[in-house]
This record gives structure tokens, C-alpha cells and sequence, in this order.
């Protein structure tokens, strides 16, 4: 493919006759249908993954498609950005603590390349315990993430301004 493909996840599933989700690639040869019938479900320019990209501007391996329970994950390995400043008529969302924590989180594991198994393994808890500490819509007390930045060799600072 010369161009950039396009990934449509839970529509283009919902639009076929199958029941497992797929991707759609769209480019000027028209599209093609990629069933995810596996996890993890591996993206990226290296002919060993399973959707091999060779484009220039995506890495070896740019994301991983991750199946837990009846949800679809896409590990993409990039650190989630810090806010940008408002433009004019956008508004400012601002993200509770925890959330703010966990992003404090995940971009350090990026950073230092650890997975949440072996984060896990630092922490002496089960991975299902760092899946839940990660997942942003299961509530996690500020002291778990604390320790798992500890875990990390990190420290936690809260401050009020």
C-alpha cells in the first residue's frame, strides 16, 4: 500500500456478516478486511506481524490489539501527551487525580519499556491487579499507583497550587 490505512474497528465488524471485529484498510487499491481472530493481534512494518505495514512512518511493531474479557485494547507503545493549551473557543477538561496518576503511570512503563506483567511481577500482586490498576474506568486508590510507580523506582508528588 502507498498510502496511510485507515483502521474502522467495531463498525466495520458490525457492517459484516461475521461476529469476531475486524479492520479495514482503505487505500487508493481499494479495502480489505482483516479478521482479529487472535490476541494479541500484531500491527507494524515487520513481515512477521500479523497486518504487516510497509510504510515508512510506522515502526517494526506499532501496536499490539489486545482482547481481555469482551473488549478490544489497542497497545500502541507511545506515551500519552501532556495537555495542550486551550485555542480559542476550546474548553479545558480537567481529568480527576487518578486519572492523572495512571497517565503518570503508563507513560513511565513506556518509557522504561516495562509491561504490565512485569510490573506485576515488582509489585508481587497477580497481573489481573495491574490490568485493573491501568484500566481508567475501574476506580483505583492514589496509594496502588503510588506503589506502583514505587515499583518503578518513581515517587508520586501531589501539591496543591
Amino acid at each position: 500500500m502507498s498510502e496511510p490505512a485507515h483502521i474502522a474497528g467495531a463498525a466495520a465488524a458490525a457492517a459484516t456478516h461475521s461476529s469476531l471485529p475486524c479492520i479495514v484498510l482503505e487505500g487508493s487499491g481499494g479495502s480489505r478486511r482483516i479478521v482479529l481472530d487472535h490476541s494479541p493481534f500484531t500491527v507494524g512494518r515487520r513481515v512477521d506481524n500479523d497486518l504487516c505495514l510497509a510504510e515508512p512512518h510506522v515502526s517494526r511493531l506499532q501496536a499490539r490489539i489486545i482482547r481481555q474479557h469482551d473488549d478490544w485494547y489497542i497497545e500502541d507503545r507511545r506515551m500519552i501527551p501532556s495537555p495542550s493549551k486551550p485555542k480559542p473557543g476550546q474548553h479545558q477538561v480537567e481529568l480527576p487525580a487518578s486519572y492523572a496518576a495512571k497517565i503518570l503511570l503508563l507513560n513511565e512503563m513506556s518509557l522504561q519499556k516495562v509491561r504490565p506483567i512485569e510490573l506485576a511481577r515488582r509489585m508481587k500482586v497477580t497481573p489481573q491487579e495491574v490490568n485493573r490498576l491501568l484500566n481508567v474506568r475501574h476506580a483505583t486508590k492514589i496509594d496502588s499507583i503510588a506503589n506502583a510507580l514505587k515499583a518503578l523506582g518513581k515517587t508520586l508528588e501531589i501539591r496543591a497550587a
